[in-house]
């Protein structure tokens, strides 16, 4: 119903991760690379606290939406 809507992985993922890492390529790569191994990223708390400070997300399947 809404397909518009199926984004898993936004396309500007690499560069906020950039950011949160305080522009450390390496630990970038380090994140960008464990995600596409294992579908995830661990973050230290630090970094977790100020993403979702800034970011939120959820999902709805087509039962949500009709």
């Amino acid at each position: 119903l809404a397909p518009a809507m199926d984004i898993q992985v936004p396309s500007n993922l690499e560069r906020y991760l950039f950011e949160l890492t305080g522009r450390d390529g390496d630990a970038t790569e380090e994140l960008v690379l464990g995600f596409r191994r294992h579908g995830a990223i661990v973050l230290d708390e630090l970094s977790h606290d100020e993403m979702t400070g800034e970011c939120s997300a959820s999902w709805f399947d087509d039962t949500h939406i009709e």
